[in-house]
């Protein structure tokens, strides 16, 4: 018995020595790894700043071995990326699976009062436009969330981050109701359909205030903030995409 016992915890030793040798190996396998790619992305003697391209892959690289987290998803929890990728990801879901039944002029500009007041004909475009232009402000929002930790200040940093939180989910939920009153052109969702436009003011309203009251604890100018060349271009894209489909749907609608 007393061989038997010895030989069980020889073997749990030798697992456990096992987990720990594998787990030396892949951490060592990291580190070369992000030692080549450092090597290559900030050689010896380089002075001033690198090129965009290399800047891009300086910030992204490291996600892509799996050394660092997402730069956009710094202040933010868990949970809270979950949840702004099910929100904002639905949307996309939602009005594809309805796009067929949808009629072939849809609303494309809404008076919470009265109602439709450009329509468009039905296209890829018309129909996915609004979850996009939603999406354009929510990685805004994520970008400069992404820059919370330049404010050392505890007090300063939650406020700031606040914001961009706020404004984030708001505009997350603005996109799940303007998508479910879409899709209730085509599934006839009937009284329910006032309450996703109220839905969708209050979300934008409450995003808002919610953000107006957190900007109390941080008054703008922020000398703190540090934008990177990489984050400046992406928000200035971003915007321009924005612009651009505001532009393409006033061209392409008329008025109701």
């Amino acid at each position: 018995m007393r061989g038997m016992g010895m030989m069980r915890l020889g073997g749990s030793a030798d697992g456990r020595l096992s987990g720990l040798i594998r787990r030396e190996r892949q951490n060592s396998r990291q580190i070369s790894g992000m030692g080549v790619y450092l090597r290559w992305a900030v050689p010896s003697g380089s002075r001033g700043q690198q090129p965009l391209f290399r800047s891009a892959v300086i910030q992204f690289m490291p996600v892509v071995l799996g050394l660092t987290p997402p730069a956009w998803t710094l202040g933010m929890t868990r949970s809270t990326v979950a949840a702004s990728v099910l929100m904002f990801g639905m949307p996309f879901l939602l009005l594809a699976a309805c796009y067929a039944a949808l009629p072939v002029e849809v609303p494309v500009l809404r008076n919470p009062v009265a109602g439709a007041v450009f329509l468009a004909p039905k296209s890829l475009f018309t129909v996915f436009r609004v979850p996009l232009m939603n999406l354009t402000h929510g990685l805004m929002a994520a970008v400069m969330l992404s820059r919370s930790g330049d404010f050392e200040d505890a007090k300063r940093r939650a406020s700031y981050s606040g914001i961009f939180l706020a404004l984030l989910l708001a505009v997350a939920l603005k996109s799940d109701f303007e998508a479910l009153e879409m899709g209730g052109l085509a599934w006839s969702f009937g009284p329910v359909v006032p309450w996703l436009t109220r839905g969708t003011v209050v979300s934008v309203v409450g995003g808002l205030c919610l953000a107006f009251v957190h900007a109390r604890g941080v008054p703008i100018p922020w000398p703190e903030l540090r934008l990177s060349r990489l984050q400046k271009t992406i928000l200035a894209c971003l915007f321009a995409a924005y612009l651009a489909m505001v532009t393409a749907t006033l061209l392409v609608s008329r008025r109701g």
